[in-house]
């Protein structure tokens, strides 16, 4: 029985054909194309992350209802709508006990930390693109010898501490959640955590009101040298003092999958990072494919449709 709620996938694309098919369980199914025109007609938006949801664009459906976003982020939608509560925001955060095991982020943050501390994507540019040979081209480290910590204890995060645990890092962990313990990490303060850290990995939860997590004071008190991994949210950067604290070497290395959020898709190549990519700094950016795998995606799409439709 249709309930006539009529839905519209924002990125169509290779979406889930289990979840189109609940969501035409309850009435018709639109694919967003730039000249679509049946704004009144929908109640159900369902977005990734290729789109900036702000209110100008909302306010084209008057008889909006539901947003479902198959993401743990919802940087890519409005804060004011979040906030004024008329639309209902729908993401992982509402079902987080069913993406516990999901393993895809944590897969590209460990990916990511081994690539900056082996200078793996250099190493491999200098012999493909230059056409060097040059074992001792770069400065690298074996993690085993190193001191990782980690900032967020979450899904990510004690995933990321146990596996580098395995390979014999003295691995710490800070987590604003005291109650949080780990076999594999010790916990200690923030400050010791900044202080101590070869490699720290940054897997915190963000939300649009937070402060940032990583300020000038937090920059003052890291360890010279030290590599820095975010996949969490760029927003807990403060961008200016990493920039300031790379020219400086006092952050060696940074390896992300985040950029704020104006810079992320055509916007990418104005970001200070890629003019110190440029001139040689160890940086690395993946375009936000933490979880992007045709795995994690298809799990989380059904899981948002089971979530709006209940």
């Amino acid at each position: 029985m249709s309930l006539n709620k009529n839905t519209l996938i924002l990125e169509p694309k290779e979406y889930s054909k289990r979840s189109i098919s609940s969501y035409k369980s309850i009435g018709t199914v639109f694919e967003f194309k730039e000249d679509f025109n049946n704004h009144k007609e929908i109640h159900i938006i369902i977005c990734r992350l290729g789109l900036f949801l702000d209110m100008e664009f909302l306010s084209k459906f008057p008889n909006l209802e539901v947003i479902g976003s198959p993401t743990t982020s919802l940087t890519h939608i409005d804060e004011k709508v979040i906030q004024d509560g008329h639309i209902r925001v729908l993401s992982l955060r509402n079902c987080f006990e069913k993406v516990l095991n999901i393993t895809s982020t944590s897969e590209l943050t460990i990916g990511l930390t081994i690539d900056l501390v082996r200078r793996i994507s250099a190493y491999s540019n200098s012999v493909l693109k230059d056409g060097t040979w040059n074992r001792d081209q770069f400065k690298t480290r074996q993690i085993s010898s190193m001191n990782v910590g980690v900032l967020g204890l979450g899904r990510v995060g004690s995933f990321v501490a146990e596996v580098f645990g395995q390979f014999g890092a003295s691995v710490r962990f800070f987590d604003c959640n005291k109650s949080i313990k780990s076999n594999s990490a010790k916990s200690v303060s923030k400050n010791l955590l900044l202080e101590k850290s070869d490699v720290l990995i940054l897997c915190p939860s963000w939300e649009h009101e937070n402060p940032v997590i990583l300020g000038s004071k937090e920059f003052n008190i890291i360890k010279e040298g030290v590599l820095l991994v975010n996949t969490a949210r760029a927003e807990i950067i403060d961008h200016a003092c990493l920039v300031e604290s790379i020219k400086l070497g006092k952050v060696s290395g940074y390896a992300t999958d985040v950029l704020p959020i104006k810079y992320e898709n055509d916007k990418v190549s104005s970001h200070e990072l890629m003019k110190l990519h440029k001139e040689g700094f160890n940086i690395i950016i993946t375009p936000h494919i933490g979880g992007r795998t045709t795995d994690a995606m298809s799990y989380t799409e059904d899981c948002i449709a089971d979530l709006v439709l209940s």
